[in-house]
C-alpha cells in the first residue's frame, strides 16, 4: 500500500459575529492583541491536528485553503491569507516542514467550495518534490 501523500487539516474559524463562526480575513479590524490570540488559536488548532493525523517530516509540501462559507455568499480569497498564513506557520511549528518558505512550501490560491454543507476550512497538505532554483551566480 502506498503512503498517504495528501491530508486535509481543519482548520478552526476564529471570528465569532452575530451569524457564527468564520475565518480570520485581511479586513478583520482587530487590535493588535485579540488579533495575535486569534492568530495564537489557529497555530495551535492546526498544529495540534496535523501532529495527531501523523503527518511524518516532509522536505516540501504544497498546501491550499479551502472555505465553504456555508451560503453562495461571494468572497474574496484573498482576504483569507489572514487564516492561511497561521495555519502554514503551524506546518513549521509541528515539525512538518523545516522553514514556511517557498524552499519549503508551495501555496496555492484558495479554493472557494460551495456544497450546501456547514462553514468550514481546512487545509490540503500535499507531499511534492521540491522546486528547483536557479543558483545565484557568486
Amino acid at each position: 500500500m502506498d503512503p498517504v501523500t495528501i491530508w486535509e487539516v481543519p482548520v478552526p474559524l476564529v471570528v465569532r459575529k452575530k451569524t457564527g463562526m468564520f475565518p480570520l480575513t485581511m479586513n478583520a479590524r482587530l487590535h493588535y492583541h485579540p488579533k495575535a490570540k486569534l492568530v495564537a488559536q489557529i497555530r495551535e488548532d492546526v498544529g495540534w491536528h496535523a501532529k495527531g493525523m501523523r503527518i511524518p517530516p516532509q522536505e516540501h509540501v504544497t498546501v491550499r485553503l479551502c472555505y465553504a462559507p456555508g451560503s453562495e455568499r461571494t468572497i474574496d480569497t484573498g482576504n483569507l491569507a489572514a487564516t492561511l498564513k497561521p495555519a502554514v506557520d503551524a506546518l513549521q511549528d509541528a515539525g512538518i516542514v523545516p522553514g514556511d518558505d517557498a524552499r519549503y512550501v508551495t501555496e496555492l490560491p484558495t479554493e472557494l467550495i460551495y456544497d450546501g454543507g456547514p462553514r468550514r476550512a481546512w487545509l490540503v497538505v500535499e507531499v511534492t518534490p521540491r522546486p528547483e532554483t536557479e543558483e545565484t551566480p557568486k
